[in-house]
């Protein structure tokens, strides 16, 4: 039988199909993009690819970009601490660039204009968040020559670029002219804003902002000039008053090896609150050079931070400077920024299998690194690589823990009789399951950064870049599976762990993995007020491996009360006899706390003066406690202490202060009693108390001064 179809019902059924094929089928392949990345689903991507294919248009590639780069936030830097920012990897920043320049050049439709001048400022923005001054300058020519359309949006960008190059003037031509031409964007109450924020005019930058703040909400953006900063800035002048009433300024550049970085924002923090993530506002931009000069600051000390798009920093190391804080004070500051390209690790490759107990690193050589240091990344939960994580150096077979060549062996067993501490869960404080378990365990991978440090101790630069991921990066698989009793430990179950390895003990009296745990958990205790020393002790006598003996010791004496010192003496000396031969720092230490339990003052400065790698404020409050004020301030310079706020100026001329202008004999008692406290640990929750004992009885301008500063520095004051 045969069928007759009409040409008409043909035509038709072919235009209908041409119709779903054209347009039904992209526009429902982008609305289940759009879905997909509204849920943050990696599958987006997909679906937007396959739009583009199918679709050559402006919308789908600009929603494509927008999915890849959904907001230009900063990764934070400060001395002290950093984080924050977007996800956005460089290779999606890539690709939004690409789609980008497709859609410039392509010929908009009236419909696509609006589409089209978005893709245009997009692309500038992504210009500015990788510091592209020869990408951004080319899309200001390409704007100013190519389209009417663009004009305005390359006007408006080239006097952002004026602007952070400093030249005002010409910014004020600019925005003169749009003004003049009936142009109403916030960008331009923005950049006179900065203007007057920049030559110390706080009340002319607040009413613009007040201006920029009545506008509409919904025509605002998140962000302007690949910076949020702006939506923010007014209630930031408020909050920062006291940041801004002084004439000082903090000058500096940004590099990479060697090279500028422009368009990096810089922030300040009065040293005294911590590090605060995310939610700054900048005081300065980097302008083409790499150069930068704060708005007018008050007196202060501060902890300068940078800004600048993570993606950047996939291959950057940051050097930190000398001293964490910036001292200023009636007059201007200078610093400088360095970033380095990372090296490679050679050995181990991602995931490698140790299959015994032994394994080695190593890397591409530092040409100007006086030492090298070989760091384990320790997850909380080393199983899943997930958690809450920590990187401390290690020691290689020999005990060395600073490499002069490009290779180190490491001992896994080593590493599973060092410790940690206590950790808080739920509603009390327990020993953390890696202090029994050790820093590597069974079964557990482990990510190895190399640092590669000068002579002075300064860190050159580092495998492991400022943002990465960790399955990209040299790591380490351990073979093997928990025992019982380090399941229970894991699980953080420690009076089923204890039972457990008593009994192992009665079968096996010499069983290593049954006393090494018990020793800690009985030493350190396996929550507060649940130490069984004598326990511990007796156990420890039973490791005939010194070196094994001396981390268990470490482990015990790093937790020792002053009481429980001195309750076990002798046992207390045999114990840093044994630290000595295997690692001095940590015997000079435990040595200074016995000697401080003990009373004795000037053999625990003894002690802590032999320190090698490292000078901790008690040696500076003993220099003071004995009227060694020149050794005080010398300890403060001294490049093994610790970057701290106490290396200021102002602290130091209290300290010499005390020297020139000795205060009453009786306020200095008190001041001795302070630094007293603060050498035995000086508890937090008694900082009211000593605080209010030596302000109500002292009047010394120094001594006030010192107890404030140090206030500060461990944040008491909050």
């Amino acid at each position: 039988m045969k069928m007759k179809i009409k040409v008409k019902t043909l035509l038709l059924g072919l235009i209908v199909f041409a119709v779903g094929y054209l347009w039904v089928i992209p526009q429902s392949t982008l609305a289940i993009a759009r879905y997909l990345d509204k849920k943050d689903s990696p599958r987006a991507e997909l679906f937007y690819e396959k739009h583009i294919q199918m679709d050559d248009s402006i919308e789908g590639r600009l929603d494509y970009a927008n999915s890849l780069v959904k907001y230009f936030g900063k990764f934070t830097i400060y001395q002290q601490g950093w984080g924050g920012g977007e996800e956005t990897s460089q290779e999606d920043l890539i690709r939004a660039e690409d789609l980008l320049q497709e859609i410039l050049q392509m010929e908009p439709t009236a419909r696509e204009e609006k589409s089209y001048l978005d893709s245009y400022r997009m692309r500038m923005d992504i210009a500015i968040a990788k510091g592209d001054v020869d990408g951004l300058r080319a899309l200001i020519h390409f704007g100013e020559n190519h389209s009417e359309i663009l004009l305005d949006e390359a006007a408006i960008y080239k006097a952002y670029l004026h602007f952070t190059n400093r030249e005002f003037e010409e910014v004020k031509n600019i925005v003169d002219r749009l003004e003049t031409k009936g142009l109403d964007d916030p960008r331009q109450e923005i950049l006179l804003a900065e203007i007057h924020l920049a030559n110390g005019d706080i009340e002319g930058a607040r009413e613009l902002y007040k201006k920029y703040q009545n506008r509409d909400w919904k025509s605002l953006k998140d962000s302007y000039f690949a910076s949020p900063t702006f939506s923010s800035r007014n209630f930031w002048l408020q909050e920062s008053q006291d940041l801004l009433d002084g004439n000082n300024r903090i000058k500096g550049r940004v590099t990479f090896e060697g090279e500028p970085m422009a368009f990096v924002e810089i922030y300040i923090l009065r040293a005294d609150g911590g590090v605060r993530i995310g939610g700054e506002s900048f005081v300065a931009i980097t302008d083409e050079k790499g150069y930068f000069e704060t708005i007018p600051i008050s007196d202060g000390i501060y902890d300068v931070g940078l800004g600048l798009d993570g993606s950047l920093l996939s291959d950057k190391v940051f050097q930190k400077s000398v001293t964490g804080y910036v001292e200023i004070a009636q007059g201007d500051e200078h610093i400088e920024y360095t970033f380095r390209d990372t090296f490679d690790v050679y050995s181990p490759q991602p995931g490698s299998v140790v299959e015994d107990d032994l394994f080695t690193v190593s890397w591409e050589e530092v040409p100007e690194a006086d030492y090298y240091t070989v760091e384990p990344v320790i997850f909380s939960n080393p199983l899943e690589k997930s958690g809450g994580s920590f990187r401390s150096p290690i020691q290689d077979v020999n005990g060395e823990g600073r490499f002069k060549g490009t290779s180190a062996d490491f001992r896994i067993s080593d590493f599973r009789n060092q410790t940690g501490g206590m950790t808080f869960e739920g509603e009390e404080w327990l020993l953390g399951s890696t202090a029994v378990l050790g820093k590597f365990m069974p079964g557990g991978e482990y990510p190895i950064i190399v640092n590669a440090y000068d002579k002075n101790n300064q860190l050159i630069t580092s495998s492991f870049p400022m943002r990465t991921y960790y399955d990209k990066i040299p790591s380490i698989v351990v073979e093997g599976e928990l025992s019982p009793g380090q399941r229970l430990v894991a699980q953080m179950k420690y009076p089923e762990a204890i039972e457990y390895y008593e009994e192992v003990l009665l079968e096996e009296p010499d069983n290593m993995e049954a006393i090494s745990s018990l020793v800690k958990i009985y030493g350190i205790g396996w929550k507060k007020g649940e130490k069984n020393l004598e326990r511990a002790f007796v156990l420890l006598e039973r490791v005939d491996d010194e070196r094994l003996a001396s981390n268990l010791i470490n482990s015990i004496s790093f937790e020792l009360e002053a009481d429980e010192i001195l309750g076990s003496e002798e046992k207390i000396m045999d114990m840093i006899a044994i630290l000595e031969k295997y690692n001095e720092d940590d015997a000079h230490y435990a040595r200074f706390k016995y000697h401080r339990a003990k009373g004795n003052y000037r053999e625990a400065r003894d002690a802590l003066e032999n320190l090698e790698n490292f000078l901790p404020d008690s040696l500076v409050f003993l220099h003071i406690y004995y009227g060694d004020y020149d050794l005080a301030v010398q300890s403060l310079l001294d490049d093994r202490f610790y970057p701290s706020r106490l290396q200021g100026e102002t602290f130091r001329s209290a300290i010499l202060g005390l020297g020139e202008d000795p205060p009453p004999a009786d306020e200095m008692e008190f001041l001795k009693m302070f630094l007293l406290e603060m050498i035995s640990g000086g508890a937090y929750e008694q900082k009211d108390k000593i605080y209010k004992r030596i302000v109500d009885n002292v009047d010394d301008e120094n001594i006030l001064t010192i107890v404030d500063e140090i206030y500060n520095q461990r944040h008491w004051n909050y």
